[in-house]
């Protein structure tokens, strides 16, 4: 019993709880949104995912492939909260995001003055 403990504790410290860094910034469907509110967009942060209305905490990240990763989040917002797998893929400068029951493409935005 000891030892199934361990494994589970080794196990709970092996598995990684932050995204990639590749992944992380503020993403639009429309560039010109950037900076704005925008009810469509995210940000993604090492530990968190954060939608107009929703805001989530990494639980766990894999990588299936090198542009590619899978986070199981616990989400809060509009008075509830539950937890889901996303998944992210890069491709050609734009981030496929499927969260919050949807698939969209997304541009990433360019860093904010004084950033």
């Amino acid at each position: 019993m000891i030892m199934l403990l361990f494994l589970a504790a080794q196990f709970e410290r092996a598995t990684p709880t932050t995204l990639p860094p590749k992944f992380v910034g503020a993403w639009a469907e429309n560039l010109a949104l950037c900076g704005k509110e925008d009810t469509r967009g995210v940000v993604i942060e090492p530990a968190a995912i954060s939608f107009y209305e929703a805001r989530g905490a990494v639980r766990a990240v894999s990588a299936p492939a090198a542009r590619m990763v899978s986070a199981v989040v616990d989400y809060a917002g509009e008075g509830r909260s539950w937890t889901e797998t996303n998944l992210m893929q890069l491709t050609d400068g734009t981030l496929t995001l499927t969260a919050l029951g949807e698939t969209t493409i997304l541009r990433r935005c360019p860093p904010a003055n004084g950033s």
